[in-house]
Parts: C-alpha cells; structure tokens; sequence
C-alpha cells in the first residue's frame, strides 16, 4: 500500500518561480501606422531567482503601415488587404512581448565547468 505521506498532485516542494516580473507600457510605432499604440510587455532583467534568465515570450501581431510613394509595389503581406486599403496601407508584422518566463541559464559559470 502507498505511504500516506504522499503529498496530493495539485501541491509541491518546489518553489521556484517560473515566470519573471514583467512591466506593461504603450509602444509608439509613429503616425505612419494603424493602431499607433501598441501595449507591450518588457520582462525585468534579474527578476528570476540564481541560475535562471528571464526570458520574453513575443506574439507577432499585424499592423499597418501607410504606404509611401517610393514604396510603389504591392508587398506580398498586404495582399490579404481589401483593394481600397492596399492602395494606401502595407500590412507588416511587429512583435509583441506577452509573458516572461525563467529559463535556466546555461552560461552561468556552475554548467560551464
């Protein structure tokens, strides 16, 4: 029969964090694109306890981008845009900080011996 001492799946022993502090504020892309703003998460560097990093998870969202008159040509990420819009707006990809996360750090001098 199992030891009673068991502890039930939903508790731990483990106590280390796996995700790092993270700050939230707008991202100014300029008057070219649509939205202007964007919310953005940044982690916070040394916020994971010794022998981890924080890392940033990114989301690679969809903006757009008025077209400039050099730009001339179609590029191929707005051709999912109506005709009307494509006339006047470039659809271009920016990423987005979401989460951060605590990775083990591998470089730290205790993994590289």
């Amino acid at each position: 029969m199992l030891n009673s001492a068991l502890l039930p799946i939903y508790k731990t022993t483990n106590h280390n964090r796996c995700n790092c502090e993270m700050s939230f504020r707008p991202v100014d892309l300029g008057r070219a694109y649509y939205p202007r703003y964007l919310h953005a998460g940044f982690c916070q560097p040394n916020s994971c306890e010794k022998y981890y990093q924080c890392v940033e998870k990114k989301y690679y969202v969809k903006v757009l981008r008025k077209k400039e008159f050099k730009d001339g040509e179609d590029a191929i990420s707005s051709s999912s845009l109506p005709k009307a819009l494509r006339n006047v707006w470039m659809a271009e990809t920016f990423p987005v900080g979401v989460a951060c996360e605590c990775v083990i750090d591998f470089q730290t001098e205790s993994f590289s011996n």
